[in-house]
């Protein structure tokens, strides 16, 4: 599919002998999973000794690794795409320790760049801005099966400034995003 964001535009199946390892977990001594550049994700079950190629299905950077249960796992990244410069996020989960990945519910995400799972069992990613959820952060309730944004929480208010000094900042930062209005929350804020 063209309209794939996880499209590669080269051959990343040969990239991933030298890609660079991003993120590593072990679920106990023996078993482990690392993931990277490339889509690469590595398994190894003898403690790191010797580590094997598990296909992702994507070609973008991965990001972080979680291990949920001794059979399941979940990894979150993403990429820019090479023409609009929006970022697309990418959950992989396995339910086999590790062995093969599937893609999760993960159209609408934002590029992860992290992965927590909180004391009552809650997983966190967070990553880049998503302009549609207008937030970094996402959670899942359900192992990672189903991911919502999560409340904004404590977002730095931008100090009053001319419209002049809009345009410059969105033309300076090469913001993908159009300003398409400005709200005046108090004197010396706006959003």
């Amino acid at each position: 599919d063209a309209g794939d964001p996880m499209q590669a535009y080269t051959d990343s199946l040969n990239l991933r002998r030298d890609a660079s390892l991003v993120a590593v977990a072990f679920f106990d001594p023996e078993i482990g999973i690392a993931c990277g550049e490339y889509g690469t994700i590595l398994r190894t079950s003898d403690g790191g000794r010797s580590w094997s190629l598990a296909d992702s299905g994507v070609s973008c950077r991965l990001n972080a690794v979680l291990w949920l249960t001794a059979r399941r796992a979940v990894i979150v990244g993403g990429s820019y795409d090479p023409i609009t410069q929006i970022n697309r996020g990418v959950v992989l989960q396995t339910a086999d320790g590790g062995a093969t990945w599937q893609r999760g519910n993960d159209a609408e995400l934002p590029k992860l760049n992290d992965l927590k799972r909180t004391s009552g069992g809650l997983l966190v990613a967070t990553g880049e801005w998503s302009h549609s959820l207008l937030t970094n952060r996402v959670e899942s309730h359900n192992l990672g099966r189903v991911w919502d944004a999560a409340e904004v929480q404590d977002l730095p208010l931008a100090p009053l400034q001319t419209r002049e000094r809009l345009e410059h900042w969105s033309r300076s930062s090469r913001f993908p995003v159009a300003i398409r209005d400005v709200g005046q929350i108090s004197e010396q804020a706006i959003c």
